[in-house]
């Protein structure tokens, strides 16, 4: 393989010297999403993201996953929710990353859906409703992409396949679903990060929040301790806090209100529709109505899709 003989400790310097580029072909910009950087270099075994829709949390965790393959050496298990999910992102977004960068991954085969292999380490694609998606593959990692739409019970049988790993490691992220599924569960154990901005006018450092840092008149983002307006290159400079105790669990939460591209008028428009849809889709929380008692079993009911 035309691989270099160095070993990247970085993966920003790797994505940078070896000239690295997104599914389009594009040079990866953090400047209106700068909150991914720091998930994008957080190698902790156990992460947990519990995000908004469209933020490119798929993408960075696929480079973060050929990272752990191509330097850290790790063998890796990536799961969605269905095998039909699986086929879709493997074909419009990971394939799309390994052809757009073939420099750096000459060798690994893109017409094999389930399983990718670089340098003798491999990524296996399951989908968490086939009955045998986690019997028989073991590795150094799990990526749980959307775990809130998957079967949960698929979910606790993957623990076992990362038990002969010293790194053990388990990446969790997904638009949150219900309450106290595997992912709501995780975040309330991490440290529970929040992008936390500073306020030009009164130095106040808080994150934003629905419907506090929203004026609903004017329709604009404002400090939730002064009421002055907030600009958007405020949001875009913001840094992660730590609003949790420690934990081994490095957590965070994106919201549609830390997103320089989405106005407050937006999230105003979205908080008139589907309750569920506005927590899980915009603010990135976990939702249960309240006169919905929740248990494993009507999680997947729910939200389980049927292939």
């Amino acid at each position: 393989m035309n691989l270099p003989d160095k070993q990247y400790f970085s993966i920003l310097q790797w994505i940078t010297e070896r000239g690295l580029v997104n599914e389009k072909g594009e040079a990866f910009d953090f400047y209106d999403r700068a909150f991914l950087l720091d998930i994008l270099c957080d190698f902790n075994p156990n992460i947990a993201v519990t995000a908004c829709a469209q933020v490119g949390k798929s993408v960075t965790f696929s480079i973060k996953t050929l990272f752990s393959i191509n330097d850290l050496h790790t063998n890796a298990i990536y799961t969605m929710s269905s095998d039909s999910d699986v086929s879709e992102f493997v074909s419009s977004k990971f394939n799309k990353i390994i052809q757009a960068n073939i420099h750096e991954f000459a060798g690994m085969q893109t017409d094999n859906v389930e399983r990718k292999e670089l340098n003798d380490r491999f990524i296996f694609f399951k989908g968490t409703n086939s009955k045998t998606a986690a019997i028989s593959t073991t590795a150094d990692l799990l990526i749980h992409d959307e775990i809130s739409r998957s079967d949960q019970n698929a979910i606790e049988t993957y623990k076992s396949r990362i038990k002969a790993s010293k790194y053990k490691g388990r990446w969790l992220f997904s638009n949150p679903g219900t309450e106290r599924d595997e992912l709501d569960l995780a975040w309330n154990k991490s440290d529970q990060k929040e992008w936390v901005i500073t306020c030009p006018h009164c130095a106040d450092e808080h994150y934003l929040e629905w419907p506090d840092s929203i004026d609903m008149e004017a329709k604009c983002y404002v400090c939730r301790a002064c009421r002055q307006p907030i600009e958007d290159d405020v949001r875009r400079q913001g840094k992660w806090v730590a609003q949790g105790g420690k934990s081994k669990i490095s957590g965070y939460h994106i919201s549609h209100l830390m997103c320089p591209w989405i106005t407050a008028e937006e999230v105003i428009e979205d908080s008139e529709g589907d309750p569920a849809y506005f927590n899980n889709f915009v603010l990135g929380k976990a939702y249960s109505p309240g006169d919905l008692s929740i248990t494993k079993s009507s999680i997947l009911d729910i939200w389980t899709p049927k292939d």
